[in-house]
């Protein structure tokens, strides 16, 4: 599909489908109609195997006699559900919300969490699972004492 743009073709954003689509002069609603369905069947589809996957998963972990076991599995999947929801929440309220509803500036602050700060907190999240880590963290913060 060929649009057509009226004044700046200066995007102030990152080269999202939305930021395109808002400086056309031509009618954009079948785009966005296109980018609603794909982002529902993408993202919550994935997510709905996803939960299903978690939900098998938990009834597995809970088949296990050892409550440290249990602790250990769940905490991995806690963080892995943590970064997806981290990257999947913005991306999907962001392409679900378009047209006339559509804030370019609120747009740009999805775009930028889903894209860059799900990628800086994905080591983070991770590596406070290791046990030297979470506590070196945790005397950082001055919350060590308190669990002591």
């Amino acid at each position: 599909m060929y649009l057509l743009y009226c004044g700046s073709n200066k995007i102030n954003h990152f080269c999202e489908v939305p930021a395109v689509l808002k400086p056309a002069c031509a009618d954009t609603s079948l785009s966005d109609q296109v980018d609603v369905f794909l982002g529902f069947i993408l993202l919550l589809v994935s997510l709905s195997f996803m939960l299903a996957s978690c939900i098998c998963i938990s009834a597995t972990i809970l088949k296990i006699h050892s409550a440290q076991g249990q602790l250990k599995a769940f905490s991995t999947c806690t963080s892995h559900i943590t970064m997806v929801t981290v990257f999947c929440g913005p991306a999907m309220f962001m392409y679900m919300n378009l047209g006339a509803n559509a804030s370019p500036e609120r747009n740009k602050k999805l775009a930028l969490f889903y894209n860059a700060i799900s990628a800086f907190l994905n080591p983070i999240i991770y590596s406070l699972r290791n046990k030297d880590v979470n506590r070196d963290f945790l005397k950082l913060t001055g919350w060590g004492r308190v669990l002591e």
